[in-house]
């Protein structure tokens, strides 16, 4: 990946705030863009910074990790970090990469970031991929410099460069009249 992941770390206990940090440090691809304690700060940074990645409690005084993702107009990938399991169900209908649960494990956090991260960078290659499939038709070449069109009972070699377009007509493909002025 070229640039860093950034991501935000939302949740209302400071240690599980500090250990998602700690964690974070064993990933020099992801940068660590800032932190919030409550939903509606969650909800201003995450709009404001746009993350690629966030972190989120389910439970927060005053408003839930559901009800961030409800709020938001961007759409960062989502990892649950949370006490309870009753809520994985909820957290994958949001589309969510991973669900952790309380107390946080290293191993199961890299397992976590490691998720995130392919996700990332295999929407990214498809983006890639698909722009590099639009490049002008000159620059790949492939294709035949002449087709033959039938006119009457003759054919003739049309240059594929000057056609600028061809029609649909039943089991048949016709250029426009003014293409074949042959």
């Amino acid at each position: 990946m070229s640039k860093k992941t950034t991501c935000l770390i939302i949740d209302d206990e400071k240690l599980a705030r500090e250990l998602l940090t700690e964690f974070l440090e064993s990933f020099p691809e992801i940068e660590l863009a800032g932190e919030a304690s409550n939903g509606t700060e969650a909800i201003a940074l995450i709009d404001k910074l746009k993350p690629d990645l966030i972190f989120l409690d389910v439970q927060m005084p005053g408003m839930t990790g559901f009800d961030v993702l409800d709020e938001i107009t961007h759409e960062p990938y989502v990892i649950f970090t949370t006490a309870y399991d009753q809520y994985a169900i909820q957290a994958f209908e949001k589309n969510a990469v991973d669900y952790l649960l309380k107390p946080l494990d290293a191993e199961r956090f890299r397992i976590a970031a490691d998720r995130a991260l392919k996700r990332k960078k295999m929407e990214a290659g498809d983006l890639e991929d698909l722009l590099g499939s639009l490049q002008p038709v000159r620059e790949r070449a492939s294709y035949e410099s002449h087709i033959f069109v039938q006119k009457s009972e003759k054919l003739f070699s049309l240059p594929v460069e000057e056609i600028l377009h061809l029609e649909a007509s039943g089991d048949y493909t016709s250029l426009p009249q003014r293409m074949i002025s042959l």
